[in-house]
């Protein structure tokens, strides 16, 4: 390239062209327009790297000047109020083409429309375009073969993650990036991103940058939003195929056939976005339209996978775009917010397939975050199947299905309503029921806790209505084939004479033993219900213990001291170290034992 005099833009200068290839360009003089200059230092006000990375660039041409024997030439006027609030319509680039009319220069940019802007008024106008692949990135020698992501904080030993989801081990490397080594290698990163095919800048906020540069996923922590640099480079160790995860038949035809409506969960660094990549080009593979939303595009798929971003599209530009387009299947990779799962719901109601991921510390956790944001009866038409991922592997499938019954320990008919059952896909055995009871919504676990049912439950209902007129401090406890009735020693006799011939009739009728004990005898292990709401977990004891305090244990483990309240209820906040301990033990089959 051969130029005279030359004006450049700032698409130019912060993409360092002109200084990584100055020795192929011959050059007279380089002209900077001052609105140029002032709209770089304006970015990197605000926290833009790129403002930076332009004023260096500025730097870099005036050392090379001598060198190269090039002029370089700052001129013009800084841009009006006006026309800096006007910069995205086009305001500072009228001022430069202005600039370069008048003193009869060319202009050189990376923006295509300034190039054509440029070109219509009669300049003549270069574009930079470069499409070849990038050379071998300052970085890429700290990967190895198995590394999974590289972790660089300035002046501490870099530390990378080797091994693969769920197995992995942290690894220190010999090497230090000091402060400059850092701005520069943020340099490089912006570069590549805004230059190279397969390279983006995703999102670019004040102290933060996401970049996505090939198979590396990049995400850069800027001071005073951190206290140090830090910079996380993201590759996938393996590209796996759905078969290569040797599902069982049975699952592999429902999602082939049945599953529409499917969450992807897991803990971060499961291997969920490893699975959702090879389940779109599983679904590419059966002639589907599959299409992606993220945020960040970090998907590594064929390329007749469209993916879209969630940063860069305005509100309810995505499902519009869907609509249209009309996908067999979205993957909704990190769906995190309100906005995201409304998203997932209605493109899902409107016939399309839906793949969301979600990060979560256990299967039913997902239900925990679909409750409150989509009406209860509507959850199973949007998600019919939940694929749990530990440790690289499908560890749990769960499929939704909402019936109109009485809840599972309920006999009254009266109490039917909606009831969302979560089975185990493969045992068809129920583990949760979801229904709402009162104002609450229920997330009840079925197999993993005592729960009175049939006869028994019956009974105790009976028994604790017809006695409960009579006597004001009565606790009745029924078990299969024994009935244990706990009332003040200073009436237990009373009880006994007036209350013989009805509780024997009961003993005859179903056969089973009754037992009348003092009240004050009550002491270890208290029967109790347990339920869920959306912030608590729900202890249900006798009103009798009320205001009572009492110990409770996970198996032998002592977890603390508690208060019953007014209504017989210990209430436990879910997100607590308790609640949370509490939750995932009920899960795994160990015993809550309350005792006074």
């Amino acid at each position: 390239m051969e130029l005279n005099r030359v004006v450049v833009d700032t698409s130019v200068l912060i993409s360092e062209y002109l200084s990584k290839n100055i020795d192929k360009i011959k050059v007279k003089e380089i002209i900077i327009p001052l609105a140029v200059i002032d709209e770089l230092q304006a970015q990197a006000n605000k926290g833009y790297e790129k403002g930076l990375v332009g004023l260096r660039e500025i730097q870099k041409l005036r050392e090379l000047s001598s060198v190269y024997g090039y002029k370089l030439t700052i001129i013009g006027k800084k841009p009006t109020l006006e026309e800096i609030k006007l910069a995205k319509s086009g305001a500072i680039d009228l001022h430069i083409i202005r600039l370069a009319s008048k003193i009869n220069a060319s202009v050189i940019t990376q923006d295509r429309i300034f190039y054509e802007t440029a070109k219509s008024l009669g300049l003549e106008a270069y574009l930079i375009e470069e499409k070849e692949k990038y050379s071998k990135l300052s970085f890429e020698y700290l990967f190895t073969e198995d590394t999974m992501s590289v972790h660089i904080i300035e002046n501490i030993k870099v530390r990378r993650k080797r091994g693969r989801p769920g197995n992995w081990y942290l690894e220190e490397v010999d090497v230090i990036y000091r402060r400059e080594e850092i701005e520069k290698l943020i340099e490089e990163i912006l570069y590549y991103a805004s230059n190279f095919e397969d390279s983006f800048i995703e999102k670019e906020r004040r102290y933060s940058i996401i970049a996505q540069i090939g198979l590396y996923r990049i995400v850069i922590i800027k001071p005073p939003l951190s206290d140090s640099y830090e910079i996380t480079i993201v590759k996938p160790v393996k590209i796996l195929k759905l078969e290569d995860y040797n599902l069982p038949e049975k699952l592999m035809n429902r999602l082939k056939d049945k599953a529409e409506g499917i969450i992807i969960a897991g803990k971060p660094g499961s291997g969920k976005t490893t699975f959702a990549q090879a389940l779109a080009e599983f679904y590419n593979s059966l002639n589907r339209i599959v299409k992606t939303i993220e945020s960040p595009r970090d998907l590594l798929l064929s390329k007749n996978i469209i993916q879209l971003s969630k940063n860069i599209a305005k509100d309810g530009e995505l499902s519009d775009l869907f609509l249209l387009s009309r996908p067999d299947y979205v993957i909704f990779d990190e769906m995190r917010t309100t906005e995201d799962f409304k998203i997932y719901a209605d493109l899902r109601l409107t016939g399309i397939g839906m793949v969301g991921v979600i990060h979560a510390e256990r299967p039913i956790d997902v239900i925990h975050r679909l409750i409150y944001r989509i009406d209860l009866g509507m959850i199973p038409q949007i998600v019919d199947t939940i694929l749990f991922i530990e440790n690289g592997n499908v560890k749990k499938v769960y499929v939704l299905e909402l019936k109109v019954k009485v809840p599972h320990g309920l006999k009254e008919e009266d109490l039917a309503r909606p009831v969302v059952e979560v089975r185990d896909f493969y045992t068809n055995e129920i583990e949760y029921e979801i229904y709402t009871f009162g104002e609450e919504i229920m997330v009840v676990p079925i197999k993993k806790f005592k729960k009175k049912t049939g006869v028994y439950k019956l009974l105790e209902d009976i028994l604790s209505q017809n006695f409960r007129y009579k006597y004001s401090d009565i606790y009745i406890n029924v078990e299969e084939n024994e009935i244990y009735i706990y009332i003040p020693s200073d009436i237990k006799k009373k009880f006994i004479r007036g209350e013989k011939g009805y509780l024997r009739s009961l003993m005859d009728k179903y056969n089973i033993k009754i037992h009348v004990k003092s009240l004050e005898q009550i002491q270890d292990n208290l029967p109790y219900e347990l339920n869920f709401s959306k912030n608590e977990i729900i202890i249900k004891v006798n009103k009798y213990f009320k205001n009572k305090e009492v110990k409770i244990f996970l198996d032998n483990e002592f977890l603390g001291n508690f208060k019953v309240n007014k209504n017989g209820k210990i209430m436990i906040d879910r997100e607590s170290d308790i609640g949370k301990k509490i939750e995932s033990s009920i899960e795994l089959g160990k015993d809550l034992k309350i005792v006074l």
